[in-house]
């Protein structure tokens, strides 16, 4: 009965390995609201691109993204840029290059703004998530923003605005006046499976068994290797 266990175990693990899902992870930051605004954004004379540094903490996809806004906003841009600065901000750092950028966005109210950027990412480099409002029409009597979390997040790193130009300018700079205060956002990550051609067992492909298909084997032969040891075990007592 040991035996028929310590195969199952085995089974049980060999499955998980093979299984496509084992190589497929997901990972997400979180900095929910919870006080205070930045902002108004996109008026007359205000710095026209408010941003977010992260670091991403798996290689992938950045494949969703949620920003939290304080009020309505008549138009905007949205983009993912890789970040060029160091872990700790210093002055006149900015974006190498931009991977994302959405049209012209609208939001009517405060709320949640979802976007699907499914940008590559790779694990301990850091990017930003900015709004943009450069070159944009806005109401200049507005006041709307993008909402704050005071709860400190692995991750996600620190404020930046651009008060000169658009997401390329290198007028970049840190907010320190909203520290230790992040933007509200929420990012999730996907990890390749290693379901490709280089692995192509973990895919169940032609000519390879399935994942199931090689547990069940795997409990075959131990179950069929305890059966044998117990009926010898029996012979030898008789």
């Amino acid at each position: 009965m040991t035996s028929t266990k310590t195969f199952a175990g085995a089974a049980a693990a060999a499955l998980l390995a093979l299984s496509p899902l084992a190589a497929h992870a997901d990972a997400t930051l979180a900095n929910p609201h919870d006080g205070g605004i930045i902002g108004p954004i996109g008026n007359t004379g205000i710095s026209p691109v408010l941003g977010e540094v992260f670091t991403a903490p798996v290689s992938g996809t950045l494949d969703s993204m949620t920003l939290t806004f304080e009020g309505a906003v008549d138009q905007f841009n949205i983009g993912i840029g890789e970040w060029n600065g160091p872990s700790t901000f210093a002055p006149n750092y900015g974006i190498s290059a931009i991977d994302y950028q959405s049209g012209v966005e609208t939001v009517m109210a405060p709320g949640d703004f979802t976007f699907d950027p499914n940008v590559a990412v790779t694990a301990g480099l850091q990017y930003v998530v900015y709004v943009s409002t450069f070159g944009l029409t806005n109401n200049p009597d507005g006041t709307n923003g993008l909402a704050l979390s005071q709860t400190a997040t692995p991750g996600i790193d620190y404020i930046v605005e651009n008060l000169l130009g658009g997401p390329n300018s290198p007028s970049w700079f840190d907010i320190y006046d909203y520290d230790p205060s992040n933007i509200a956002l929420t990012a999730h990550f996907t990890t390749p499976s290693l379901c490709n051609a280089d692995h192509p067992l973990a895919c169940g492909g032609p000519g390879a068994p399935e994942p199931a298909a090689w547990a069940l084997m795997i409990l075959g032969f131990g179950a069929a290797g305890a059966s044998l040891r117990l009926r010898r075990r029996v012979a030898a007592a008789a």
